[in-house]
């Protein structure tokens, strides 16, 4: 439910761990792009359109995330109580597993609350972290580092990839299930590395893919799958010591408040966190 744009990180370790590091941007979901042709044993769900059922004006339907897990994946774009209240329980009266997902500020207690009374339930919290390029220093592209318009992987690595988040929202979610997502990152991150697709800061098959704003530099994946060699700092860094040589003013990044080890890898490259956003989902399976 890839906003993408968001952004955003999803699945971090520490790099001193046995553990994988991986990250992901949560606002842009509409960046994700399209899944491409099903793969053996998926067969989607009958969707749902919105729009049949009067739900353009507060409900968005997420094509992407409903290709990936093959049922209809909604996201809630107003936050007006009864027009919200009503879509919701228009969706709940259609036949089907689906799922609704809602971004609320975190200080917005009420909207909360009244999502929870539908039946949404709090997944996780997200924090979008900003690292402010004007106080850094101009540095090199660390050694080791490419930095390219995207980045060729094979299926394989690709699914490796895909199977290596663990801290993002639908992970955090154990009623979405894992083949959906782990079809829905394949899909993200062929897209993200695509040959017309975004910046990628590269070291072997490790990445950090991002897109340019004309003030900022905005990064929607990250996934290291060699742990312990410093990998993960080592492309973020890149990314700000690109940004920075380009003229740009920062460099944005969201990841989920339960991934600990992604916030201190940012936090020691400098990045502070400028809003924290709760992540709720009402899923029916």
């Amino acid at each position: 439910m890839g906003e993408q744009t968001s952004m955003t990180t999803a699945n971090l370790r520490e790099e001193t761990s046995a553990g994988k590091l991986n990250a992901r941007i949560c606002e842009g979901e509409a960046e994700r792009g399209r899944c491409p042709t099903d793969p053996p044993h998926f067969t989607p769900s009958p969707l749902i359109e919105a729009s049949s059922i009067g739900l353009v004006s507060c409900v968005d339907r997420l094509s992407f995330d409903s290709e990936s897990f093959g049922f209809s994946c909604y996201r809630v774009s107003r936050w007006d109580t009864e027009p919200v209240s009503a879509a919701v329980r228009q969706l709940l009266d259609s036949p089907g597993p689906l799922a609704i997902s809602a971004k609320v500020p975190a200080d917005n207690v009420a909207t909360a609350s009244g999502l929870m009374l539908l039946g949404f339930r709090k997944v996780c919290m997200q924090a979008t972290l900003s690292c402010d390029l004007s106080v850094r220093s101009l540095e090199p592209v660390p050694v080791g580092v490419t930095i390219r318009r995207g980045m060729p992987l094979d299926d394989e690595t690709v699914w490796r990839h895909a199977r290596n988040f663990r801290y993002d929202r639908f992970s955090l979610d154990p009623l979405m299930p894992a083949e959906g997502r782990h079809r829905l990152y394949f899909c993200w991150i062929r897209n993200s590395l695509a040959a017309d697709g975004k910046l990628v800061a590269a070291t072997g098959q490790d990445f950090c893919s991002f897109f340019e704003t004309p003030t900022a530099a905005v990064i929607d994946l990250v996934s290291i799958l060699e742990p312990r060699r410093g990998n993960g700092s080592k492309v973020v860094a890149a990314v700000l010591a690109h940004a920075k040589a380009a003229g740009l003013t920062e460099v944005r990044v969201t990841t989920e408040c339960e991934n600990t080890p992604a916030l201190r890898l940012y936090h020691r490259l400098g990045f502070t966190v400028a809003t924290y956003t709760a992540a709720l989902h009402l899923v029916r399976q």
